[in-house]
């Protein structure tokens, strides 16, 4: 349950880069880590994680250790365990996965930011057949089962296809919680983290549904390519953002337009340097 070599390669490459990156977990160690511990990066609790670890391994068999991490881990999609995830991608539950529907979901677990097949279906696919040969590397599956299985086309439920509402505030909140606990996004969205925001649904409905009014925009150009709009509103009370729009593609882990891209201020700055002078020093 505790790697002591990989451990101490970690902890020698902590030390060359000055801070704590590497963490040379074991799937009992996540499970630990996932259920009993803070994900705060230190050494005193990682000396708890392997401590804690190793009386893990001395009541459960790995079957039954390997099963609790499988019910509890974090697959992307907001779907926490394998069956939610089963169930998120595919449609149905996890005992009636087909052998490439299962490789897909292990896959997911290494970082399910960069490998959910809603992200980037390319990269999962790859992964998938990574695991597909790694399987039949260790004798779980024949080599022409591995064949038969990566060829298949990735297959995912319709709720799937299309990230969830709220997408581009969502990711936006969740990157500003990464800078602010020094932290990656796996990280947040596996730590049972809770983040409060100030988005107003009813306005980012309305602003998700006036994205994909088509007679609200131009026609599409030649190529297909759609006139794109983005949009941030704020309540003026507070000062918070209540709504966040970063395209009309929904593709939410794309660039956000939003707060992403360095356009000229125009019309906007016009408070600034028209109306406020104005007002202050015109008599107006």
């Amino acid at each position: 349950g505790v790697d002591i070599r990989r451990i101490f390669g970690a902890l020698w490459a902590d030390v060359r880069s000055g801070r704590i990156k590497e963490g040379a977990s074991t799937i009992t160690q996540q499970l630990i880590k996932l259920t009993h511990l803070s994900p705060e990066k230190t050494i005193s609790r990682k000396l708890q994680e392997a401590l804690l670890a190793l009386k893990l391994e001395k009541m459960y068999t790995k079957d039954e250790i390997l099963e609790m991490y499988l019910n509890c881990v974090y697959f992307g999609h907001g779907a926490y365990g394998v069956e939610a995830a089963s169930m998120v991608y595919f449609g149905k539950s996890a005992s009636g996965l087909t052998l490439d529907e299962g490789a897909m979901l292990a896959g997911v677990l290494k970082s399910p930011s960069n490998y959910a097949p809603h992200i980037d279906p390319e990269a999962a696919v790859n992964r998938r057949n990574l695991v597909l040969s790694l399987m039949v590397r260790y004798g779980h599956i024949t080599a022409a089962e591995e064949e038969e299985a990566a060829k298949k086309p990735l297959a995912l439920a319709p709720e799937a296809e299309t990230l969830p509402s709220q997408g581009y505030f969502v990711n936006y909140a969740v990157e500003e919680a990464c800078g602010i606990l020094n932290m990656d996004r796996d990280e947040i969205m596996t730590s049972g983290f809770r983040i409060y925001t100030t988005m107003d649904s009813r306005i980012q409905r309305l602003a998700e549904e006036a994205a994909s009014d088509g007679s609200l925009f131009p026609e599409n150009a030649a190529d297909g390519t759609k006139v794109q709009g983005a949009i941030v509103v704020l309540d003026a009370k507070t000062g918070g953002i209540a709504a966040i729009l970063g395209g009309r593609d929904q593709d939410a882990h794309g660039l956000n337009r939003a707060v992403q891209m360095q356009r000229q201020p125009g019309s906007a700055i016009k408070p600034v340097m028209v109306f406020a002078p104005a007002l202050e020093y015109g008599n107006y």
